[in-house]
């Protein structure tokens, strides 16, 4: 059972009014804290946190969706559990008949229920929060799964000029490309296995674990997918002088390497070790080359620049990328409208007395990029 947060403060609080504190009641604070924390939903937190920011712009309230009755009973038991017409949230054409056997599942091999606003907030949340080049990534949706393409403008060479009076316009054509995206693959999160008696508990939060659990292994593996695809494209900015380290200078350099356009949106994306490793950097007077700095949302800065992680991102390795700079807004993120949906499988583990999930979820990205216009550059070890 989902431990209670308020509870859990009140009874740390009570402690602390003890006229004879203790150190064990000291211990006993801190873990009550602990659970507290653990126990508090962090997509909560970031609503209010966008709510309170959004009233401070003056910006009309977000709504935020409540959990859906019906997707909650369809995690607890299944297709079963669903009227016709609600059986209808179904991937159209994808039901096929209910397999009884031991391998069966509810719906057919491709199918799912097409997931409710509450889970694809929790899922985009936690998503978000593991790998941030989700965050940075624009977002491009289609409504099916077939070879597309997004369009680039690259004008970074050509610029305005003054016209005599009664003098023609020149003929500066803006030169378009396109980010050929091919059929839309498929991921799946695997497994998510969950004991009967949790998913029986009417106090456990079964749609948040669900999201939670499958947005980290996406995050994960979709997110290997980006960067692979990020650093491929990405231009050479730097490459460091030792095979296992990265100097200041480096660092400098690599802002100086894109086109001069993309600064305004530019930012730092690495690990947070490599992050904190830069900041470790001193001088010959052991003086901090970069003295940590944060911008008004609490967002790390260095050079200026807002620092994102990834924790797909190559350590201080040999040959590797650690460190990428540049406009990172530049990276798609192609979607399938309706594609993220869940699989509730009753049967599978029925022996074990374990109800298991898959996440589905069709998903691809690229870098914007047209001729030696490359909004992204990589600063490269020293192999």
């Amino acid at each position: 059972m989902t431990p209670n947060r308020a509870a859990l403060l009140a009874e740390a609080e009570s402690l602390l009014h003890r006229p004879n504190f203790t150190k064990e009641d000291s211990s006993r604070v801190e873990q009550l804290i602990a659970l507290a924390d653990a126990s508090t939903d962090r997509s909560e937190l970031r609503h209010a946190t966008l709510a309170r920011r959004d009233r401070e712009l003056g910006r009309p309230p977000r709504v935020v969706a409540p959990p859906d009755a019906h997707f909650i009973s369809y995690l607890r038991e299944g297709k079963t559990a669903l009227s016709a017409q609600q059986r209808a949230l179904f991937h159209p054409g994808r039901e096929g008949a209910p397999i009884r056997a031991a391998q069966g599942v509810d719906t057919g091999s491709a199918g799912g229920y097409l997931v409710p606003a509450s889970f694809a907030d929790r899922f985009e949340t936690i998503l978000k929060g593991t790998d941030q080049l989700f965050d940075l990534a624009l977002l491009f949706e289609t409504k099916t799964g077939s070879s597309t393409g997004y369009p680039i403008l690259d004008d970074t060479g050509n610029q305005a000029a003054i016209v005599s009076e009664n003098g023609a316009s020149s003929e500066v054509d803006a030169v378009f490309a396109a980010l050929a995206f091919g059929q839309c693959p498929l991921w799946r999160s695997g497994y998510l296995r969950v004991s009967n008696e949790l998913v029986q508990d009417s106090e456990f939060d079964i749609e948040h674990l669900i999201a939670g659990a499958a947005a980290v292994r996406f995050a994960r593996g979709v997110g290997a997918a980006f960067v692979a695809t990020l650093l491929s494209s990405a231009a050479a900015g730097v490459t460091t002088a030792s095979t296992t380290a990265i100097a200041g200078d480096e660092i400098i350099k690599l802002t100086g390497t894109i086109d001069s356009a993309y600064l305004g949106n530019a930012s730092f994306l690495m690990l947070r070790s490599t992050y904190v490793t830069i900041l470790q950097l001193k001088d010959s007077s052991s003086r901090y080359l970069f003295p940590p700095a944060f911008d008004g949302q609490g967002r790390p800065l260095l050079l200026g620049f807002p620092v994102y992680f990834s924790p797909s991102m190559g350590a201080m390795t040999a040959g590797l990328k650690p460190v990428t700079f540049g406009d990172h807004g530049k990276y798609v993120k192609r979607t399938v409208r309706n594609s993220l949906s869940v699989k509730v499988l009753v049967e599978l583990f029925a022996t074990s007395c374990q109800t298991a999930y898959e996440v589905h979820w069709r998903i691809d990205g690229g870098l914007l990029l047209s001729g030696s216009n490359i909004p992204v550059a990589a600063l490269t070890m020293h192999s």
